[in-house]
Formats: structure tokens, C-alpha cells, sequence
């Protein structure tokens, strides 16, 4: 943010209390020149897959609607719970999977 504030030409103004908080204040220089209208892009279709996903999530609600999303667009898709699960499926499977996906934290 800082960055992107002193590129414009801005500055930022800050003011902490202690257990009352902290305000931030960005000034932007003001533009004379009205900005050049932008045609939307419109969105690119979403192709289907057809390839392998590995998806490592320890979270079983959030690997499961994981799944359905890819396999909804096509996707065959390998769940894990873990790294240590990832790990054992690509070494059973590594040649017919295409991508890794490894959410687990």
C-alpha cells in the first residue's frame, strides 16, 4: 500500500492511541485528467479438464467441496489428508497424475 500511495505522488498519516486504536489517513493527489474508459474483458471460458489432481487438504469439508469443484469441470481428482498421504498416493500413481495441489497446512 505504501508503495502504491508514494508512487501516485500521496502520502499516508498515521495516528495511534493506546487503547483507542489506530487511524490511517491516504491523501492522493487530485487527477485533472479524466481516466481513459476501459472496455470490460469479458470473461474467458473455463475449460473442462480431463487430467489427474492430487489435492493434499486436512480439512475434510474443504477437501471434499475441493473434489466436487474439480470434478464438476472434469477433473479426476485423488484426495488426501496430508502431505505424508500426497506423498504415498504420487509414489503409487506419480506417471498418471498432472498436478499437485497441497492445501494442507
Amino acid at each position: 500500500m505504501y508503495g502504491i500511495v508514494k508512487q501516485s505522488g500521496g502520502s499516508i498519516w498515521c495516528y495511534s492511541e493506546v487503547g483507542r486504536g489506530t487511524t490511517f489517513k491516504i491523501y492522493l493527489p487530485v487527477v485533472a485528467d479524466e481516466a481513459a474508459a476501459v472496455p470490460p474483458e469479458s470473461p474467458a471460458a473455463v475449460a473442462g479438464g480431463i487430467e489427474t489432481v492430487l489435492v493434499a487438504e486436512d480439512d475434510a469439508s474443504v477437501r471434499s467441496l475441493i473434489a466436487q469443484m474439480l470434478e464438476a469441470d472434469g477433473y479426476t481428482v485423488i484426495s488426501t489428508a496430508n502431505g505424508a498421504e500426497a506423498l504415498l498416493e504420487y509414489r503409487i500413481r506419480g506417471v498418471d497424475i498432472d498436478l499437485v495441489e497441497l492445501l494442507d497446512r
